[in-house]
């Protein structure tokens, strides 16, 4: 399965490389999903492993020292939890930071794309920019993309190259009050 997505998503992408960002987005996202799905998997694995282990252990301590085989498994219960809860948490909170730069791609893609991001994008924008028209926006984004100002690191300003719709609106506004200073 993921041979025939990484094929039609390589088909995809030789058709849209222009002087486009689209591809480079597209890449990062897969490779992104990707990583996602293995981080989850070894995310529930260590955690069990520690569980089992730590629980196993002081399980079988607390058969030795308390007796009874249910005081042991409440012993190795507790002590393998207080043990596996940090881990757990841990990748827990990776997995969520990995979920929302996903979530920004996509939305990104959907920016560029001209789908419900652009029309959220230029609600937000008509709060400071009253004459902006949805046209004007469309044509803004998309000199940015073929550009590549989207992907080079222009407009996101950080190591991280792809800006996320966050950055871009931060940039449109900035870049709008700007030219309208200019004007007058």
């Amino acid at each position: 399965m993921k041979i025939w997505v990484a094929f039609i998503l390589s088909i995809h992408i030789s058709v849209n490389a222009f002087a486009d960002c689209r591809p480079m987005i597209e890449s990062v996202l897969e490779h992104k999903i990707l990583n996602h799905g293995k981080l989850v998997k070894a995310g529930k694995i260590t955690t069990g492993a520690v569980f089992v282990t730590v629980g196993g252990f002081y399980g079988t301590m607390g058969v030795i020292l308390l007796g009874p085989l249910w005081a042991g498994a409440v012993v190795g219960a507790s002590f393998g939890a207080f043990a596996g809860a940090p881990v757990g948490t841990t990748f827990i909170i990776v997995s969520k930071i990995q979920k929302a730069r996903i979530r920004n791609l996509g939305q990104t893609l959907s920016l560029i794309g001209g789908g419900d991001q652009l029309l959220m994008m230029h609600d937000r924008l008509l709060k400071n920019h009253p004459n902006l028209t949805l046209p004007e926006l469309e044509k803004l984004i998309f000199d940015l993309n073929e550009s590549q100002m989207l992907c080079d690191g222009t407009v996101s300003g950080k190591s991280r190259k792809i800006a996320t719709p966050k950055e871009i609106y931060r940039y449109l506004d900035r870049s709008l009050n700007l030219d309208s200073f200019l004007i007058f």
